[in-house]
Order: structure tokens, then C-alpha cells, then sequence
């Protein structure tokens, strides 16, 4: 769906400080520094014809207020030859309308009969609204000015040879990060392109061409109907839309600074949801400088695409060299948007060839708990109210004059808090707290109002009444885990902050630690690729552990390694009871009584980690860190906002990994960091407006498929070099005989063995086509260093049961 203004939202960082601004100017075809097009639709440039051409565009003016009408009357009644409403037909189906067009502004006529033919056509256009509830907040200009949308949809847009050269120029230099030196020495590398365009005249003409147009990308547009095909059902949590908050959104009339809209949340099968994430992360290994991405998701995208990098939308990165102060300035640009978009704004279904309102909003924003604070207006473990989801009051350690607040539910000077009966916080309630220090006398007062209720101020994000504070900020399952799993480890090693825990008993010796830190390093021979990256060597190597390493530890190889290494069995039941709790947290489905499983769990682990590692004792409250009280939400994040994988920060991780080679410069690396972000938003622009995906692919996939052989009845799969013709030995007939048999009622061995031919064609991989592994025969492929054995993965087919003609065919 091609709105300008949406296009504006997902194109623009809405701040110099987000990175790179563009300003655009809605509703025209092209931004006012490319003021070569012309109105037959072909460009000038530079003093050149461009390329972008629109077959047989008629000669007019788009902007509005260009076309005259022959008054209101003429208006109207064009209005309802557009807009037919028919009690028994589906206008959802066969309804076309055409694009706005203005009023003559010199229509002759007394006042009186102006506000006559006003009130003719409102009456009418109220009548067809249940009919066409697509029509909700469009003017009846909005409705005839889709004639030029349609006529673009239908003639498409045409690009040239020189254009598709450029774009094929830029995505080679975007793919593979080439730097500006490298880019400029191709010509002088390979004389064959010295028509390559300069880096300045790519630059120019790239902008241009990705600039804010109609996207006709029908492929993507299907792809976004996953939202209102979606079925919510009761008792099963499958997505956010199974969310209260997004239940309860539906139902709710959407209100603009204070202003109560006639429309409700998601009442049109257009409406998007957005998604935000933000995380500092440091261009260099030292960690004395950091910026912070800012980036979007959108939720009405497929599970399987949603957080695919070519899908997630940079809205800009905040350059550092330290953290931002004050979050909420370069959030303002951002929330001005989603408020512009929750009013609507006119765009074109090129799918359904008619014009709707378009709304986007923003229903939650996630991230690490710094992050999170930050985006809250919140103090974190500094106030005496740490926990964003509860008002437990926060323990200082008085012994270490640290200004950090713990939150154990064990109380050693007052009643304990019941871990089912926490004290909620609401979004009316924080909002009345914020309010409360803003309007404090005096700096001071508000400081220590400030500490007192764990909130600084009134967010930002809260003008959006998308977002519930803080039910739209769940947390994090990645960054839980990120602090709980090492603070584990940490006190099975006795190295955990200032607490003497070497003559502890679940203490765990050195000498098993090495021998634990080398079947670490050594698993990641016999885990395949797909389950993630190897785990380092837990003792010598920890500083090494991500947040992708813990994950895979507490998963996969922890259970193995550390069985039987504690003194106490229950130690080590205690640590299964958290992989658990994980497992069922990274479930895509969940049900109300596995929810439910997670919070009867994630209490009771809680209280025993208190019992182990608090000891109901003053001088070990730091073991009682934030993360460890926030397991006790987990349940209620799900069942406000979904599944945890919806909101967890593996794209986020995934995207800065991504931004980090792009650092060309140690001096400006934030410079850097802009450029980056702004090539790979306009190469993603290129990819969808003119639907290039596949032609710009430059993956080893591509060639794989195009290179390898198919075979019939196996559509999902391609046969990959290197290949040879072997005949069939004696061993490996009789394992074909017995699957034949097994799989496929061949009577006998002997009736097996006389369908198996003398010779067959070996292939060293298997490629599954649909974003599918890569699977190696490890008899025929060369075994590079660091190779992952993976032998032992069976591949099974769901198709197994296939017609014994198939099997003999190939």
C-alpha cells in the first residue's frame, strides 16, 4: 500500500540527531531538488532525459488544487458516479474509485447555496460509509483524486537501462559495504566499466529514484494481509494480536491529544501495527563510547519475515560518544508521525485500485532494561521503585554505599512481599506520579519525588494512546537471560561481585570448571550452524559470551555439562528449573495453562533462589538483582503482549552486528554509521518500489539455484555439485531395499532390489529451496576448517508416503 505520509513514517528519521533527515513533501511525485519531471512523465536531470517514465502518463498536475472542477454540484455528482452504494453486491470486491481533485475555487454562487450543496454532499457521503467503511476520514477530494493513482497502477512504472545499471551499481556497494576509495578504483580495475557512474552521480541519482512514490509491490501488499486474516483463538496465544492490550485496543476509540477520533484501533483490514526497539551498543571493542539504533517492526508482516533485516525499518541511530540524556527529543519527530497516522492519511490500495484512509500505530516498544528506562523516563535500580511493572519498594546494600536498589521479595525489616499479589503499577497511575514531579516547586523537590515513585517525568510515547504504560513495554527474555545466566555462573565460581562464596557448597572447584569451559568450547563441533554460534570456553573465555552464547548454554549445553558437577542435587534441579522456564518461554504457541506454567514456575524459582543464594541474609542482597525479580512478569507480558519471541532483541542484536563493518573511520565513526544506515534505507526503497528483490539478489542461493538440478515431484528441493554417477554397492542396497519396504509396501527385498537401478547420481548437497538449509553429504564435500559435524541430523520428509512410481522414477 503506497501512502505518502507512510511513506514519510518508514523513510525519514524524523531528526539531523537520528541521522540523516529527508524532507518530502506529501503528495508530490518527486522532492523539490529533482525539479526536472515532467509532466509526460519522463525526467530531466542534471541537463539529461532521464529514465523514470510512466508509459502514456497524462499530461497533468497531481498536486491538489490543480484540477478545476465546475463547481460544487459538478464535484458531487462526480463524487457519486464514483461511489455507487449497492444494497446486494460486495463492494468490498468490486468497489474502484479514482484519486482527489479540488474545487473551483471561482465558482460563482451565494453563500447560502454553498452551504446547501455542503450539506447535500455530507449527507450523502454519510450514507455511504457503512457500505464503504473504507471511506472513514477521506474528504471527497481524496476520493476523485485516485483517477492518477489508477492510471499509474495500470501503465506501471518504467525504468531504463542507465537506471537499472545504477541500481545494480548500488546494490553491489551496499552488499558487500564497499568504501568509497574501493567503489572509485572499479573503472580503474576493469576498464570494461568505465561508463560506471561516480560515486557523487550514483549518489544523486539513487536519491532519486528511491524517493516517496506509490509502492505497487503487490507481492509485499499480500504479504501484510497476514494481520486481518489472522484468527484470534481463545485459550492459545499464537501472536500479539492474541494480546489483551490489542484486544482491548480493538475495541477502543483512538484519541489524539486529548481528542477522541470517530474510528476505533484496527477497525479497517489496513490499519498496521508498529513495533519499536532501541539499545546502545559501542562501535569498538572498548566500551567508552556507544550510539543507539532506533528501529521499527511491522507486526502486520508474516512470523517469518517480520524480523528479517531487509524488512525492519531504520528510523535513524542516536551518535554518541556517550548515551543520550534525554531520550525523548529524538523520539518527538517519531510520535508527531504515529499522531498523523492515527488521525489517517489519504492513500492508494494499488491491490483494490481505490482510495483509503491509512492508519499506523504503535502498540509496543521493547529493548534492555536501560533502554527501556530510558524510553519510560524511568530510574532503574537507582529509585526506590526499580521494578517498571511493580511498585515493590527497593533494598539498598548500606554496607557498600552503592546507590543500587535490590528487589528481593524476602523483607528483613517488614512483611515479604507474596510473589502473586505483587503491587501493579497502571498506566493512570504512573501518569498521575509524572505529573506529580513536573509540577514540583523546586529541582530538589522534584529529585525527590523522582527517586520516591522510580519516574522522572511524563514519557514522551504516552502522548500516543496506542501505548498503555507500562503493559506496552514488556521485557526482554534475550537481556533476562543476558544478566541471570552469567550472575549463575558467577557465583557457582566464587567471583560474584564482593560476596566471599568460595566455601559455599554450591560452590563448583576450579578444576571441574576447566574441564565444564573445554566441553563448552568442544560442543560446537557437533551442534549444526542453524542452532546458533558456538559457545566459548565458559572459564577462560566469558568475556566472550553474547547474549546468542548464553542462550545456546543455558539451553543446550548447560544441562550436559553440569550434571553432576554440584555438591547438592538440588543446585542442579534448580538450574534445570530455569532452562524449563526458558523452553516454554521460547515456545511460537503457547496455551493458557502453559502460561500460567511459566508464572507457577518462574515464582517458584524466585523464591528457591532466594533461599539458595539470598540465605535471608543483609550482606547477600546484591544476588537479588532486577532481572531476577522481573521473571516474576514474564507470565503477564505474555498475556498483555504475546509470545515472547514478538518483543525478544535478537533482530536488535542482529542489526547492530550488521552496522558494526561499516565503521570505516575511527575518528568519525558515527559519520560512518549515517551513511550506512541512509544507503541501506534507500536500497530497500529501490528493492520494493520497483520489485527488484530477486533481481538484486547477489546470495549464493541464487547461483545454487540456478546452477543445480531439480527433480521432479521434489519442488522444495535442489540437487547441488559436486555429482557423480557410482554404481550401487551392496551395503547401500540394501539400506534403499529396506526403505523402499518400510516407507513404501515394496512386498519383499527381492522386489526391492530389482527396482534399484545399477548405477545413481550422488550429490554432495541438498538445498531447500524456501529460505532452507544447505545440507552436505560429508562423502562428497570437502570438510573445511572448523567444520560442524553434522551426520547425525536425520532429514525427514512430511511427504513421506509419495507413490512408489515417484521413488523409482529418480
Amino acid at each position: 500500500m503506497g501512502a505518502s505520509a507512510n511513506a514519510k513514517l518508514l523513510n525519514r528519521s524524523g531528526s539531523s540527531d537520528l541521522g540523516l533527515e529527508r524532507d518530502v513533501n506529501e503528495g508530490s511525485i518527486a522532492e523539490d531538488r529533482h525539479d526536472g519531471l515532467e509532466r509526460d512523465g519522463s525526467v530531466v536531470e542534471d541537463g539529461r532525459e532521464g529514465s523514470l517514465q510512466h508509459e502514456g502518463s497524462p499530461v497533468a498536475d497531481v498536486n491538489e488544487g490543480s484540477l478545476q472542477c465546475e463547481g460544487s454540484p459538478a464535484l458531487l455528482d462526480r463524487l457519486k458516479r464514483k461511489v455507487t452504494i449497492e444494497d446486494e453486491e460486495d463492494e468490498e470486491d468490486e468497489h474502484s474509485m479514482a484519486r482527489p481533485a479540488s474545487k473551483d475555487k471561482t465558482s460563482e454562487g451565494s453563500d447560502e447555496e454553498m452551504d446547501d450543496e455542503s450539506e447535500e454532499e455530507e449527507d450523502w457521503f454519510g450514507a455511504a460509509l457503512p457500505k464503504a467503511p473504507w471511506l472513514q476520514g477521506l474528504s471527497p477530494l481524496d476520493i476523485l483524486n485516485e483517477d492518477f493513482e489508477i492510471e499509474a497502477a495500470e501503465r506501471g512504472i518504467k525504468l531504463s537501462d542507465d537506471d537499472l545499471n545504477a541500481i545494480h551499481a548500488f546494490n553491489y556497494k551496499v552488499d558487500v559495504n564497499l568504501g568509497t576509495t574501493s567503489y572509485e578504483k572499479l573503472p580503474r580495475a576493469f576498464p570494461s566499466l568505465s561508463n560506471l557512474l561516480s560515486l557523487q552521480q550514483l549518489q544523486t541519482r539513487i536519491t532519486f529514484l528511491s524517493g516517496v512514490q506509490p509502492v505497487s509491490n503487490t507481492d509485499m501488499i499480500e504479504k501484510m494481509e497476514y494481520h486481518t486474516k489472522f484468527t484470534h483463538q481463545s485459550g492459545k496465544m499464537t501472536d500479539v494480536f492474541n494480546g489483551l492490550h490489542y484486544q482491548r485496543l480493538c475495541t477502543t476509540r483512538v484519541t489524539v491529544d486529548h481528542t477522541t477520533l470517530p474510528h476505533k484501533f484496527f477497525s479497517q483490514d489496513t490499519d498496521i501495527a508498529m513495533g519499536i526497539s532501541t539499545d546502545g551498543f559501542c562501535p569498538f571493542k572498548h566500551h567508552k563510547q556507544t550510539c543507539w539504533p532506533i528501529i521499527a517492526f511491522n507486526y502486520n508482516l508474516p512470523p517469518e519475515i517480520r524480523f528479517h533485516r531487509s524488512n525492519i525499518l531504520c528510523l535513524g541511530v542516536i551518535p554518541g560518544p556517550k548515551q543520550p540524556k534525554d531520550m525523548d527529543s529524538f523520539l518527538t519527530p517519531l510520535i508527531n508521525e504515529f499522531l498523523e497516522l492515527a488521525h489517517g492519511v489519504a492513500a492508494f490500495d494499488r491491490k483494490r485500485l481505490r482510495t483509503f484512509m491509512l492508519h499506523t500505530y504503535l502498540i509496543l516498544a521493547f529493548g534492555d532494561m536501560p533502554a527501556v528506562a530510558k524510553l519510560l523516563l524511568m530510574k532503574g535500580h537507582n529509585g526506590l521503585c526499580p521494578c517498571r511493572a511493580c511498585e515493590i519498594l527497593g533494598v539498598r546494600d548500606t554496607t557498600s554505599g552503592s546507590t543500587t536498589h535490590y528487589t528481593p521479595l524476602h523483607r528483613f525489616d517488614s512483611p515479604s512481599y507474596d510473589p502473586r499479589c505483587l503491587p501493579l503499577h497502571t498506566h493512570s497511575g504512573l501518569l498521575l506520579q509524572a505529573i506529580h514531579i513536573e509540577e514540583a516547586a523546586t529541582d530538589a523537590e522534584a529529585e525527590r519525588r523522582s527517586k520516591k515513585y522510580g519516574i522522572k517525568g511524563v514519557p514522551a510515547l504516552s502522548r500516543l494512546s496506542s501505548i498503555s504504560l507500562p503493559t506496552s513495554f514488556p521485557h526482554d527474555l534475550m537481556h533476562l537471560l543476558e544478566n541471570i545466566i552469567p550472575e549463575l555462573v558467577s557465583l557457582w565460581t566464587g567471583d560474584y561481585k564482593c560476596l566471599d562464596t568460595r566455601t559455599e557448597s554450591y560452590r563448583i572447584p576450579d578444576n571441574v570448571w576447566k574441564a565444564i569451559g573445554e566441553a563448552c568450547a568442544g560442543s560446537g563441533a557437533t551442534i549444526p550452524s542453524a542452532f546458533g554460534c558456538r559457545v566459548p570456553n565458559l572459564r577462560e573465555n566469558r568475556s566472550h559470551f553474547i547474549a546468542e552464547s548464553w542462550m545456546l548454554f543455558a539451553s543446550f549445553v548447560g544441562p550436559a555439562v553440569l550434571h553432576c558437577r554440584f555438591t547438592r542435587p538440588a543446585y542442579y534441579k534448580h538450574f534445570i528449573s530455569l532452562v524449563q522456564i526458558i523452553n516454554l518461554c521460547l515456545e511460537y504457541e503457547l496455551t493458557d495453562e502453559m502460561i500460567q506454567q511459566i508464572e507457577d514456575q518462574c515464582i517458584k524459582w524466585v523464591e528457591d533462589f532466594e533461599q539458595i543464594y539470598l540465605q535471608y541474609s543483609e550482606e547477600r542482597l546484591p544476588v537479588c538483582t532486577l532481572p531476577i525479580h522481573a521473571l516474576l512478569h514474564i507470565a503477564q507480558d505474555i498475556r498483555n503482549m504475546g509470545p515472547m519471541w514478538t518483543y525478544w532483541a535478537f533482530p536488535m542484536e542482529r542489526f547492530c552486528g550488521s552496522l558494526l563493518p561499516s565503521i570505516k573511520s575511527r575518528k568519525y565513526p558515527f559519520t560512518s554509521l549515517n551513511h550506512r544506515v541512509w544507503d541501506i534505507a534507500q536500497l530497500d526503497q529501490l528493492k520494493l518500489l520497483y520489485n527488484l528483490f530477486d533481481e538484486l539478489d547477489l546470495s549464493d542461493r541464487k547461483d545454487v539455484k540456478i546452477q543445480g538440478k531439480n527433480y521432479d515431484g521434489y519442488p522444495g528441493f535442489v540437487m547441488v555439485r559436486p555429482n557423480k554417477r557410482l554404481p550401487v554397492d551392496i551395503a547401500l542396497k540394501k539400506k534403499i531395499s529396506h526403505h523402499l519396504i518400510t516407507n513404501y509396501g515394496v512386498e519383499s527385498a527381492a522386489a526391492a532390489s530389482r527396482l534399484i537401478p545399477p548405477e545413481l547420481e550422488h550429490w554432495g548437497r541438498l538445498l531447500q529451496v524456501n529460505d532452507g538449509d544447505m545440507i552436505h553429504a560429508s562423502d562428497l564435500v570437502a570438510k573445511p576448517d572448523g567444520y560442524r559435524d553434522a551426520t547425525y541430523v536425520k532429514l525427514s520428509r512430511e511427504d513421506a508416503e509419495r507413490p512408489l512410481d515417484d521413488v523409482v522414477e529418480h
